[in-house]
């Protein structure tokens, strides 16, 4: 088969080729069709500065409680389903970051960077958002297609410690199971 190995990581070539190829796809038409958020404050959490995230989070006080969204990167625009970019992602299942020296991507990095979620630039995003009331209990959901643009980026090492163990990662991991009570 023939490969190319780029970033520690090997892609068989007609793979790559189409990751190049989906570079000329403009998804600013999809922009219209889609829940427009591009005026939330939306922000991704990263490892390292100037790190493509693929998840941001935005939230709001409503009420008596708060709206909080998760947006996922949409790689839908780029990635057919069957073309054999879609099935080297599914035969990989996942990205593989920061475990001892091996790292592996599960799409190649064109792809990544069109998609990728970096403050200042629209992106095509699946949005999940919750309503939540003043106990943190889910009380509404929805999922929809939607263009974000992210404000910032926050660097785990820049966040003070006390601030990250004690309000976002007991609050994500609460939000997360309501959130996976309330669908299912």
């Amino acid at each position: 088969m023939d490969s190319i190995t780029t970033a520690n990581n090997e892609f068989p070539k007609r793979v790559l080729e189409q990751a190049v190829a989906a570079q000329r796809i403009r998804p600013s038409a999809q922009t219209a069709i889609r829940l427009d958020l591009r005026s939330k404050t939306v922000i991704t959490f990263t490892e390292a500065p100037n790190t493509v995230a693929e998840c941001a989070y935005s939230l709001y006080k409503q009420g008596n409680g708060w709206q909080l969204g998760i947006h996922i990167a949409d790689v839908s625009e780029y990635v057919c389903e069957g073309s054999p970019l879609d099935e080297e992602a599914r035969k990989r299942r996942g990205t593989v970051r920061n475990s001892g020296n091996y790292d592996r991507e599960m799409l190649p990095a064109e792809i990544v960077r069109l998609c990728g979620l970096v403050p200042g630039t629209d992106k095509l995003a699946v949005s999940v958002i919750l309503d939540l009331d003043e106990n943190y209990k889910v009380t509404a959901a929805v999922c929809e297609k939607s263009v974000i643009r992210v404000a910032a980026e926050c660097v785990y090492s820049e966040i003070a410690a006390s601030d990250v163990e004690h309000i976002i990662f007991p609050f994500n991991n609460f939000i997360c199971w309501e959130a996976i009570d309330f669908f299912f």
